[in-house]
Order: structure tokens, then sequence, then C-alpha cells
């Protein structure tokens, strides 16, 4: 499926394409990662289909705590990575309402894997239920990706007020956000 769909020329006819799909699809664990990747980035709008779902949200959860506990080197767990984010965004994009509670889930986890650069995608300006619970654990995060997430977060989803009073409050929220008293 992975080679049909690749090299189908503009003469396939989008119907054509469109019962390739589901093939795709039911194999999609078969294929290696980076061609997983590929499908889920740079191939996403020859095969956008509701039918992705449940193989997105399988994606995004297996990956989200421990990318790949054996991977050999950090670009092999990088494409893990890199896949469980791609498995989130293109899951908030076919079903946005069904996808906020895994992405508001991954936003209040003592350790999110994920920047705002990934879970920046919700249209809430601020997250008045969440945005203590991320201010929390960015003060007893013990790892600076780990912070520079939370930050991200703080950063993105946090009203004004509420971060200058977690900054002027804590020394880690002045110096890592770059917010200092006057």
């Amino acid at each position: 499926m992975d080679t049909l769909l690749e090299y189908a020329d503009a003469s396939t006819s989008k119907e054509e394409r469109r019962k390739l799909v589901p093939l795709l699809v039911a194999h999609f664990d078969d294929l290696a990662v980076a061609d997983q990747r590929r499908w889920l980035e740079d191939k996403w709008p020859v095969v956008r289909s509701e039918k992705w779902l449940p193989t997105l949200q399988s994606i995004a959860a297996k990956y989200a705590d421990n990318p790949i506990p054996d991977a050999p080197n950090v670009l092999r767990a990088y494409d893990y990575f890199k896949l469980s984010s791609d498995g989130l965004v293109r899951s908030y994009e076919l079903d946005p309402e069904s996808a906020r509670s895994a992405v508001l889930a991954e936003i209040v986890r003592p350790k999110p894997s994920y920047s705002a650069n990934t879970l920046g995608m919700l249209p809430d300006k601020i997250l008045p239920n969440e945005e203590r619970a991320i201010a929390d654990h960015f003060v007893a995060a013990e790892s600076y990706a780990i912070e520079g997430n939370l930050a991200s977060l703080l950063n993105r989803y946090t009203d004004a007020a509420v971060l200058a009073e977690f900054a002027e409050n804590n020394e880690k929220g002045r110096s890592q956000l770059g917010l200092y008293s006057t």
C-alpha cells in the first residue's frame, strides 16, 4: 500500500486513492517509523481521512511517556517521539472535540512530553482550570527538557496576571521564564 500510494500518479483518481487509504491504515504498523512519519507529515494531504482516527490515537498514546525504551540511539528515539507528536496533532485535526481531552491530559501531566509547539493547538487563549497545575509541575520539574515544555505551556496558556504572580513568588519562575519583578 505504501508503494502503491507513493507512486500513484496524477492519473490515479481520488476514488482509487481513497480505496487504498484504509489498506494503508490497516498495515501502517508494518511500515518503518521513518515511512510512518513521512505519511503523517509530508504525505498527509494525500491520505487524510477519518479512518485514521483509531490509529492516530494509538500512536499518540503509545510513545507519550517513553518514545521507545530500547532505542539504540537518540535519532531513533526522536523518530518515535515525533511520530507520537504527529499522531496527536493529526488526531486533533480530524476530530478536535474528542482529541481535546487527550491534549488537555498531556498539558496537565507532571512531565508533559511535548511543548507548546505541539500542544499549543487549542484555540483557548487561557486554560484557567489547568494553569495552576502547569505552574506546580514546573516548580517540581527536575529536568531541563520537562521545564522547557512546562515553561512554554505556561507562556501559551496562562493569564498574564497569574504568570506574573507565579514568577514573582517563585525564583525558578523568574529565572526560567525570564520574568523579573520590578
